[in-house]
């Protein structure tokens, strides 16, 4: 999925004055966001390597400063450093571990775990289902998948295949942070306004890119 969030309007480390500030139901849906936001990151940067056509790599570098923008506003609802910047203490002071590939912790709840205003990394019900480590483990497997199917495509299909790709995650963007944003404390909702209207706004780009890409591949010489 693919959000591509507005230029920050504040400090995206600002926390209201209550210390209990952080929603529970917050945490699940940054969480979510913040998943999609780091798989889409790691595969944006692998179009910025492979992508042959100028105008998909400068979309893709566009796209990457936007992403990061929006986790930096995601991360205070969380309760946690970013997974995809190891070395950030965490809300206990600690540091955040991480697996091998780099992309997420290593498996279990996050230094400080446990579901807690003051910021855990875990959010455990009463019968020990641990929600957030569900979103991770899930996105862990899902980035995989989708960079296994990025490195099989020949050079040459690249750039249609990966435009296309990103037209279904911001169409699929637009639905998340609709609903979503129902669902949000009056606190982040604001956020996920600002980045479902910069989606919307994106989206005519990025479908006249991939109708450029599409008569690009047409074009070509075959082999």
């Amino acid at each position: 999925m693919l959000l591509i969030a507005p230029p920050l309007s504040q400090d995206p480390a600002r926390k209201p004055e209550r210390p209990d500030w952080i929603d529970h139901g917050d945490r699940i849906l940054a969480t979510w966001l913040l998943v999609e936001h780091e798989n889409e990151l790691a595969l944006l940067r692998i179009a910025q390597q492979r992508a042959q056509d100028q105008d998909v790599r400068d979309s893709a570098l566009e796209a990457i400063a936007s992403h990061e923008q929006f986790v930096r506003r995601l991360q205070p609802f969380t309760g946690s450093a970013s997974p995809a910047q190891p070395g950030i203490p965490g809300p206990t002071g600690t540091k955040q571990a991480r697996d091998p590939k780099g992309e997420y912790p290593a498996d279990g709840p996050a230094q400080g775990g446990g579901d807690r205003p003051d910021g855990g990394g875990s959010a455990v019900d009463a019968k020990g289902f641990d929600h957030l480590r569900l979103l991770r483990d899930l996105g862990r497997q899902y980035l995989a998948s989708r960079k296994q199917l990025l490195e099989e495509l020949p050079s040459t299909a690249f750039d249609r295949s990966f435009v296309d790709t990103q037209l279904t995650a911001h169409a699929l963007a637009v639905d998340t942070l609709s609903v979503f944003r129902k669902h949000a404390s009056e606190t982040l909702r604001p956020i996920l306004d600002e980045a479902l209207n910069a989606v919307q706004l994106r989206l005519p780009r990025v479908k006249e890119l991939a109708r450029r890409t599409e008569r690009a591949a047409a074009e070509a010489p075959r082999k």
